[in-house]
């Protein structure tokens, strides 16, 4: 997989909003530079709906 079709792949998870409770997806490391090779992993980050983050507080406690 490509950088290209990553990033596309990750827009189609945050509008489909297959992801509940994920706000924004982001691409970090080697992939987002361009820079990946066949031994990269993917970097991604999150954020998630306070609602969501508060979910999993209650259930912490």
């Amino acid at each position: 997989m490509n950088r290209e079709d990553l990033i596309e792949a990750l827009q189609s998870f945050e509008q489909r909003q297959v992801l509940e409770g994920i706000e924004h997806l982001y691409l970090f490391g080697s992939f987002a530079r361009g820079q990946a090779t066949s031994r990269s992993d993917v970097d991604i980050a999150f954020d998630v709906r306070p609602e969501f983050e508060l979910k999993f507080s209650l259930i912490d406690q």
